[in-house]
């Protein structure tokens, strides 16, 4: 049987191997270090990054331009690319759990995917046991 973070790791690098740009919802900055840190193995750790609110706004820029030019396929992230940042085609969202701020942030998150009229959107969210 697959843990909860070893069916997030498998489900992301799914979607990078296939070229699927993706963002993965964490509540916590602290979510998004662990599964980085599990990804260090794998093969789509260098396609992937962490986007969080506190990262100085140079880096923060750095990694929008990296994902919306495709060098960059996955962000994990907390709230902070909820609203507001422009970060291109985005083809896929997932969610750790249910937001602390639950529909109203759900909706917002699950509305950052497939925007373009010629793209589809994947979205889904991996319950946590917990909670």
């Amino acid at each position: 049987n697959l843990d909860e973070r070893q069916l997030l790791r498998a489900v992301v690098e799914r979607l990078a191997e296939k070229k699927i740009k993706t963002l993965v919802f964490f509540d916590s900055r602290k979510g998004t270090e662990k599964l980085m840190r599990f990804l260090l193995n794998s093969p789509v750790f260098h396609k992937t990054s962490t986007y969080k609110g506190t990262l100085p706004k140079n880096i923060r820029w750095e990694i929008e331009r990296d994902f919306k030019e495709g060098k960059l396929l996955v962000l994990l992230t907390t709230n902070a690319l909820e609203l507001g940042i422009d970060i291109g085609d985005l083809d896929a969202v997932i969610n750790y759990g249910i937001p602390p701020d639950g529909l109203f942030s759900l909706i917002q998150r699950f509305g950052r995917a497939g925007r373009s009229a010629d793209r589809e959107a994947i979205n889904g969210i991996v319950l946590r046991k917990n909670g």
